[in-house]
């Protein structure tokens, strides 16, 4: 009937009825607002697939962290540490081509003492000793030159850059003898996972400055815990709206904040309430099995996770690592 209206006659009796011409006047009414809302919802929709495209614009450097390496992932760490707090970021790749020297360092950090001499890379697999001690070495140049000895290497390395974040291995990106070397030699080593995940959970949690510039600082495999965080110890059981951790460092007490780590976000909440042995407690210290509640609105902890509890630090003028 759709394609040989003429030969149905019947089905077509009637519809000249909705013809605009004919149509009731509350039904060309009703039609017309569905055509304005369609052109609003139209509208809107427009708008929010360009603000998609600037947002994309403005902060894709987050998602260069974890796919680029060369001068792009360099961009993208000199933005991450702009947005973690540090000013004085000297970009020395630009400084030597421009000087006609050879490539060293990639970055220096001068913001505060000691300086951090930085080197970056992205790789497709995991980092040899050439990839993670370079930075070390760098740092040595600038002390002897310089003469100073407030200076410290830290190498951020982009590992497995072609697998999805998740499913690289993050628990041990650098061989234990390189940690071992690390720290021997006062130098860092960070993935740029961590990189990103301290950035965006100082974005999430509104962490001020102070709280992540100093991690940086660490020696040895770099974690994104930031320094107000201090470990309470790990969740031994986890009920409907509670959970219960063996406490071995630190306290905790009503109205604290306290900390889980999942594997990207961390998730933070005041303490309500606290219970040791069975018994409401203000505060729970070293050696007490505590039970706190946690919303069932959040997402759930699990057994073994790391809890931490907030701690207001000083701010500081150096750092020492």
């Amino acid at each position: 009937p759709e394609l040989f209206p003429a030969l149905f006659p019947g089905i077509e009796k009637g519809r000249w009825t909705h013809m605009p011409e004919y149509e009731l006047h509350n039904v060309v009414k009703l039609q017309l607002e569905r055509d304005e809302a369609i052109k609003r919802h139209e509208s809107e929709m427009a708008r929010i697939a360009a603000s998609v495209v600037a947002a994309r614009e403005v902060d894709g450097w987050l998602h260069d962290l974890l796919t680029q390496t060369g001068d792009l992932l360099v961009e993208a760490v000199i933005a991450a540490l702009r947005d973690l707090g540090f000013s004085a970021i000297v970009d020395m790749d630009k400084i030597r081509d421009r000087e006609g020297k050879p490539r060293r360092e990639d970055l220096q950090v001068q913001d505060v003492s000691p300086t951090l001499v930085i080197d970056i890379k992205g790789i497709n697999n995991f980092p040899g000793d050439e990839d993670a001690m370079q930075a070390f070495k760098h740092a040595t140049l600038v002390i002897r030159e310089e003469k100073r000895t407030d200076v410290f290497g830290l190498s951020i390395i982009n590992h497995q850059r072609h697998l999805p974040p998740l499913q690289r291995d993050n628990s041990m990106p650098f061989r234990k003898e390189l940690v071992d070397v690390a720290l021997e030699n006062f130098q860092g080593l960070m993935t740029t996972w961590d990189l990103y995940r301290l950035v965006v959970n100082k974005r999430k949690h509104s962490w001020r400055p102070d709280d992540v510039k100093p991690v940086l600082y660490h020696h040895g495999r770099i974690e994104p815990i930031p320094k107000h965080y201090e470990p309470l110890g790990l969740v031994t059981q986890v009920w409907k709206q509670a959970f219960g951790v063996d406490i071995v460092s630190a306290s905790v007490a009503v109205g604290d904040t306290v900390a889980f780590e999942f594997d990207i976000y961390f998730e933070e909440h005041v303490v309500p309430s606290l219970q040791v042995a069975g018994e409401n407690r203000l505060e729970a210290s070293i050696g007490d099995k505590t039970g706190i509640p946690w919303p069932t609105s959040s997402s759930r902890p699990k057994v073994g996770m790391r809890v931490f509890v907030a701690k207001a630090i000083p701010s500081q003028g150096s750092f020492d690592g």
